[in-house]
């Protein structure tokens, strides 16, 4: 597939978004993500309402002269009334992680989620992107924990950094990553250390910028737990967003309410740690293997869509 084609199909999408604001409206909203400003335009105020409180940052007007880093345009065809319409591609087309084969090419993205009923796609030049779900009401619960998670991991990318499936604190030293697959433990341990003073940078993904000093920065203001540990740590029961549902979804914490002063921005990364269940307290040494080994298959596998430099980068 030729790009001009992955290039119409973006161009034609942002025609749909302007449909969509004509018929519900325009709501931006401004954001500081890695130091960078990225402004988020919804059509209507639907989709705001379920992102916004896992993207409170502190952040310039919209209406500020700095242009933004990302530019990020989002609607549902079910509250604007416009379609996405036909795919132009085949079902073959669509790799296992999601990305559209033949609608991505050294400069545009295109990726579907089947499980959510949602396309995202990212312009590598321009640092557009767009981002469609066919009802914003029925949005998955953890689409709304950690909103645009495909399109942030394209854009940091982009330049250098790397969405990780990770939790992260931080002291005044420096921070900790928390790595390994679901159930280990990281949101639990991470939230703890908050409980306990500690600056929190992320339960679930955190973006960390590799060199000669690495970072880690926050993304998201919310986290998810099981509810039997949410029973083991109940301080944070009045920051739950979903206590009528916690028989069928995790729960989803909104941390910005009651903890701003703890919500960590960036800080240089001093140790990776790979949590383990056991009967006993004890720590180790890792070899970067052991690492690794924890990192990638989830990181890779939970973005749908991981580019061919995640696995280098990590």
């Amino acid at each position: 597939m030729s790009s001009s084609s992955a290039r119409q199909y973006f161009d034609g999408t942002g025609a749909l978004f302007a449909a969509a604001v004509d018929a519900c409206g325009v709501c931006d909203r401004g954001y500081e993500i890695a130091g960078r400003w990225v402004v988020v335009r919804a059509a209507g105020t639907e989709l705001v309402a379920r992102t916004e409180p896992a993207l409170i940052q502190p952040a310039r007007p919209v209406s500020d002269t700095t242009s933004p880093d990302l530019v990020v345009d989002m609607w549902d065809s079910a509250l604007s009334g416009v379609p996405i319409g036909r795919a132009p591609w085949r079902p073959d087309d669509l790799r296992p992680l999601g990305l559209v084969r033949t609608y991505c090419d050294d400069r545009f993205l295109s990726a579907v989620d089947v499980h959510t009923a949602s396309l995202s796609l990212f312009d590598r030049s321009t640092s557009r992107a767009r981002f469609w779900v066919e009802d914003a009401r029925r949005m998955a619960y953890w689409q709304s924990a950690s909103p645009l998670r495909l399109i942030v991991s394209w854009w940091a990318a982009a330049r250098g950094m790397q969405l990780t499936h990770a939790a992260a604190v931080a002291g005044s030293a420096g921070a900790v990553l928390l790595v390994g697959g679901a159930g280990v433990g990281k949101s639990t341990t991470s939230l703890t250390c908050l409980l306990a003073g500690m600056q929190f940078l992320g339960d679930d993904y955190c973006l960390v910028e590799p060199g000669s000093s690495p970072l880690v920065h926050r993304v998201y203001t919310t986290a998810k737990l099981q509810p039997d540990a949410l029973e083991r740590l109940p301080q944070l029961r009045p920051t739950v967003r979903n206590l009528d549902r916690l028989d069928r979804e995790k729960a989803i914490l909104d941390l910005a309410g009651l903890y701003p002063g703890r919500l960590g921005a960036t800080a240089p990364l001093r140790a990776i740690v790979v949590p383990r269940l056991g009967s006993q307290v004890r720590v180790s040494s890792a070899t970067p293997g052991t690492v690794l080994r924890a990192m990638a298959p989830s990181t890779i596998f939970g973005l749908f869509g991981a580019t061919s430099r995640t696995l280098s980068l990590l």
